[in-house]
């Protein structure tokens, strides 16, 4: 039973090394294809991200102060336009806008019993829309920044408050 066993593995591997052109595909190929294949759909994936953070995207508001929208509108990658809330839905599945933001008419100041809502919808299955997404909330960050830096100021604060953590 022994000897047959040696007999079948030493046939199957003098086939194997006759037969090159397995060795070529289970060995060499792989070896080669595979970092090309992954390599081509990283840069693929690079050139599609570059493509979308260099496209301008269109966002519908409702509300919103006039000071918060020209500040908001200094983002040249973001289109606003004015809409009424209950549009966003059909818009946004039409793809006429990548997001939709509601804003407070005012912002309530510091102190105040209940925190400011900013609302974004967007579709995060579609990459415009995270992309949107992604920009209104760093423009949103940055205008808190700026208006965090003007009142301290305004309460005769110096240098930044982030300073004095």
């Amino acid at each position: 039973m022994t000897s047959s066993l040696g007999i079948l593995v030493r046939k199957e591997l003098s086939e194997l090394r006759r037969d090159r052109r397995v060795l070529f595909l289970t060995l060499v190929l792989p070896v080669l294809l595979y970092p090309a294949v992954i390599g081509g759909m990283n840069r693929m994936e690079d050139q599609r991200s570059q493509e979308l953070r260099a496209q301008a995207l269109t966002v519908a508001v409702d509300g919103g102060s006039d000071q918060l929208l020209m500040m908001l509108s200094d983002d040249v990658s973001l289109r606003f336009i004015k809409r009424p809330r209950h549009t966003f839905e059909s818009a946004l599945d039409a793809a006429e806008i990548s997001a939709g933001v509601v804003l407070p008419d005012e912002f309530s100041g510091p102190g105040a019993a209940a925190p400011d809502t900013v609302l974004i919808v967007s579709q995060l299955t579609r990459e415009n829309g995270r992309e949107a997404r992604r920009r209104v909330e760093a423009g949103l960050r940055a205008w808190v920044a700026e208006e965090r830096q003007a009142r301290w100021v305004a309460a005769g604060g110096r240098g930044r408050p982030e300073d004095l953590l």
